[in-house]
């Protein structure tokens, strides 16, 4: 069985003995959530005290990166690839002027 909401899934399997009622559930994430999750577990451990200390990933509805990303210190802005990386050649001052299309 498949549960799914925004960024993340559940799996639920079931033993196939009926006399059994064991259940696993298995949370999958998408890897811009996990990077968000992991970057805020980073923070709390750092003792750092807000998100422009440690910026979060910016993520779609499905939990994948959102194209662009920015950095709340510096303002620059730049393209990513699915997982995250920043494409070279990229990086702005701002957000309006970055330009993902010939990368």
């Amino acid at each position: 069985m498949l549960y799914q909401s925004g960024g993340s899934a559940v799996v639920i399997y079931s033993s196939s003995r009926s006399e059994i009622n064991d259940f696993v559930v298995v949370v999958i994430i998408a890897a811009c959530e996990r990077q968000r999750v992991e970057t805020q577990k980073r923070a709390r451990a750092l003792e750092l005290n807000g998100v422009n200390e440690q910026p979060l990933p910016k993520c779609d509805p499905l939990g994948d990166f959102e194209p662009v990303q920015c950095d709340p210190l510096t303002g620059n802005c730049f393209c990513v690839d699915e997982s995250g990386f920043e494409l070279a050649g990229t990086r702005a001052r701002s957000l309006d002027l970055v330009n993902c299309t010939s990368k």
